[in-house]
């Protein structure tokens, strides 16, 4: 009897919560929810510090394998770039749509010019194809701390599956505008607009850190040579 007694008064007792719960409505719980998130996330979002360009970009990163391809665009229309692979001492430079590649042995100081249509190679003097180029390395160790400090956080971007931090920085009617991959700190993209001048943009489409390329940078061994 007594184990009967107490389960009818724990009835009665969740019967009498329920109809007090059930005065209050719905409505205003849920709208106090929504209201309570949002300012979770304000405050969140508050107290959350912006990332700094000076912490984030790599200015005197070392590397000696990598891969990319520059795309260069004026007002949104490409007007040049090339695909580039690199191991060391060996380099291979292809430039766009022009069916030619350049391969560089910076330790044996030789140089090839292969071309596409004709299956040939040409050996050339190393020191009149130059050894400087645009990339997110230079691009990078150009910068100084003032103008790192001066950067303002626009945001962030996914480029090429990479999560890019941005920062814009202005200068004398220059505004510089970088995307860099958070996890190197490395300038996947700079976008310069000047003043009353087009608009110019070096993206490091498809960068690549580390890898294996001795497929790429192997000369073709069937290339014919000439001159």
């Amino acid at each position: 009897m007594d184990k009967r007694l107490g389960m009818v008064i724990i009835l009665f007792v969740t019967l009498i919560l329920t109809s007090c719960s059930s005065e209050s409505p719905t409505i205003e719980s849920t709208e106090a929810t929504i209201i309570s998130s949002e300012t979770t996330a304000e405050i969140t979002e508050m107290l959350t510090e912006a990332p700094s360009a000076l912490n984030l970009i790599t200015r005197d990163s070392v590397v000696d394998q990598y891969m990319y391809e520059l795309v260069m665009s004026s007002d949104g229309k490409v007007v040049g770039g090339f695909n580039i692979w690199a191991d060391g001492d060996l380099v291979r430079f292809d430039l766009a749509d022009s069916g030619q590649s350049m391969y560089f042995d910076y330790g044996k100081k030789e140089a090839y010019i292969y071309i596409t249509e004709g299956n040939t190679l040409m050996k050339v003097p190393i020191d009149t194809l130059g050894n400087e180029w645009e990339s997110p390395f230079i691009f990078a160790s150009e910068l100084d701390d003032v103008a790192l400090s001066a950067m303002n956080y626009k945001g962030n971007e996914t480029l090429d599956g990479k999560k890019c931090q941005i920062f814009e920085y202005d200068n004398l009617g220059t505004t510089a505008t970088y995307y860099v991959w958070e996890e190197e700190g490395l300038i996947i993209k700079m976008i310069l607009e000047y003043e009353g001048q087009p608009t110019y943009e070096y993206y490091f489409k498809n960068l690549d850190i580390n890898g294996n390329y001795d497929k790429e940078l192997e000369i073709p061994a069937d290339a014919k040579l000439v001159g």
